[in-house]
């Protein structure tokens, strides 16, 4: 676990929670594909790097919290991890929302669905009141679960809205149709192997690695 200078500890910062997906699969090397030709042919802002902790994963939860409350989170994302094992997720679809952010839509089984749930009630406590800026932005829009899940929980799209996804890219072009018919066909059949569960945070513009936990 790393530790924090926490003598600013009632500021907010972002967190993910996530898993990897393993650099050397078939299925890594497909989203690189997409999130490349995204960016040279419709102004994608969501360029993958290494060194910017910006690659692709399946994210479980994202939220602000209190910078006081990461160790805390880091020690009951450890704890609800024990007892859980690896596990496979059908990649189903390309897809984007209406706001130009492409994905891959992934199955959600009720392994996944469980997981998920049992993330945002460990974590969710712990926000606070922090709230992310970006899910304030005035292209996103939302239904009222999703208004009361970023209320409650510091994300709209949490338990009966949870939409497992890996993110491709951000494009602000208008022909997202046509868009998704030119990348789909780069797409084939993929099966993600849920190994861990990672914490990032990002402190100072920063993206670092808080924790990692392996699944058994």
């Amino acid at each position: 676990m790393l530790e924090f200078n926490l003598s600013d500890n009632n500021r907010c910062v972002w967190i993910g929670i996530g898993t990897d997906i393993p650099k050397e699969s078939n299925l890594y090397a497909e989203c690189v594909s997409i999130n490349k030709l995204l960016s040279e042919k419709y102004g994608n802002s969501i360029l993958f790097s290494e060194a910017k902790m910006q690659l692709p994963h399946l994210n479980f939860y994202d939220l602000n919290v209190l910078k006081k409350n990461l160790d805390e989170i880091s020690l009951k994302i450890d704890h609800l991890v024990s007892g859980i094992r690896s596990f496979d997720v059908k990649v189903k679809s390309i897809n984007y929302f209406p706001f130009g952010l492409f994905f891959l839509k992934i199955e959600n089984t009720s392994v996944l669905s469980n997981l998920h749930k049992l993330i945002v009630e460990a974590v969710s406590p712990l926000k606070e009141n922090c709230i992310c800026e970006d899910y304030l932005q005035l292209h996103r829009k939302y239904n009222l679960t999703q208004k009361s899940m970023l209320k409650l929980h510091g994300n709209p799209y949490v338990l009966s809205q949870f939409i497992p996804h890996v993110t491709l890219g951000l494009t602000q072009a208008k022909n997202l149709r046509l868009i998704k018919k030119e990348i789909r066909p780069i797409l084939t059949d993929f099966v993600l192997k849920v190994k861990n569960i990672h914490i990032v945070v990002e402190l100072d513009r920063k993206k670092i690695i808080m924790a990692d936990f392996d699944l058994k």
